[in-house]
């Protein structure tokens, strides 16, 4: 299985990882003003390895890195011999001490939370060590994303757009159900998994979502009056009007 081989794999980085420093980890021409200190959380960061553990979950390997995060296959140890692989989300070193991004990275789980469809990334818990560093623990996913696949393979065909389009579309559909818009929709939050053959969505990222005030619990991830998500994938009405709408995802360009 997909999650077999992510393990094996992950022993196998485990014998041979080797640790290294981090630029940060190192004072630079005698700089010793607390600026340059890495703060607690973010020296935890750095440190994060294979082997390393985060509450339950032991470290195996590093499966992608975006502009805030990472992402780790890791193992849940649970009680009697239970084991069960997951991916694990990580803010980057960079970002961590921004409390505005915490926030909104911690959200994301809560807001993925309430979407309960096989269409969208299954959250399974999320927890703050006792340096402060927060990480959210969700379905380990073997693939690739819809950004690499058009990369790969070029223009695809109507008849497998389509198939993927209606994934899409369920997914969501079930958040605007809850009240909730993505935002940043584009192909790189599109991923790709085989299930027994068939092509099979998942959409991934709602760290930018916007919960409407009139369902329950309404607020929204990012600050009144921000615009943020990706140039090109944007809905034109979004920086004309400036407020999201579930019917805004209709004018993004997935």
């Amino acid at each position: 299985s997909g999650d077999a081989k992510i393990t094996e794999k992950a022993e196998l980085t485990l014998t041979q990882h080797t640790p290294t420093s981090h630029p940060s980890a190192s004072p630079r021409d005698g700089e010793d003003s607390p600026h340059s200190r890495p703060s607690a959380k973010s020296s935890a960061l750095d440190k994060l390895k294979p082997r390393s553990t985060l509450g339950r979950y032991e470290i195996l390997m590093r499966v992608a890195q975006g502009g805030m995060a990472s992402v780790w296959a890791a193992r849940l140890q649970g009680t009697r011999g239970f084991q069960k692989t997951v991916a694990i989300k990580t803010m980057l070193p960079d970002v961590s001490d921004d409390p505005d991004f915490e926030t909104m990275f911690l959200d994301e789980a809560r807001v993925a939370a309430r979407i309960r469809h096989p269409n969208v990334v299954e959250i399974f818990d999320t927890g703050t060590t006792a340096s402060g560093l927060g990480y959210i623990a969700m379905e380990l996913l073997t693939g690739e994303t819809l950004a690499h696949t058009l990369r790969r393979a070029g223009r695809l065909p109507w008849t497998r757009v389509r198939r993927l389009l209606l994934q899409i579309c369920g997914a969501l559909a079930a958040a605007h159900a809850r009240g909730v818009v993505h935002r940043d929709m584009k192909p790189a939050n599109v991923f790709r998994v085989d299930r027994s053959g068939a092509e099979f969505i998942k959409v991934l990222d709602f760290g930018l979502a916007k919960v409407l005030a009139a369902s329950p619990g309404g607020e929204s991830l990012t600050g009144t009056g921000m615009l943020l998500g990706t140039p090109g994938y944007i809905a034109p009405e979004l920086y004309q009007i400036g407020r999201a709408s579930c019917r805004e995802r209709v004018s993004s360009p997935v």
